[in-house]
């Protein structure tokens, strides 16, 4: 979600969710990649969505907040 919408504010278009994910990969701070890496696997069925817990939902909150900030630091002052 967060990251499909970052894509379209700053790239243009509409991405997948695992686009999204690459997308991520090559924008978003390293701490996110572990994150995304395991989303992309569960996407791909390499990976069970099971091994998610509380703290890749802590991390995944923490990836939105950095979209957010991104968003807002992109508007024109004033």
């Amino acid at each position: 979600g967060a990251l499909r919408l970052h894509h379209t504010a700053f790239q243009g278009g509409v991405v997948s969710k695992a686009g999204a994910a690459e997308y991520g990969l090559d924008v978003a701070p390293a701490e996110f990649h572990p994150l995304l890496t395991e989303a992309l696997a569960v996407r791909r069925g390499t990976s069970s969505a099971a091994s998610f817990g509380v703290e890749p939902m802590r991390v995944a909150a923490d990836l939105i907040d950095w979209c957010v900030d991104e968003a807002e630091a992109a508007l024109p002052v004033g």
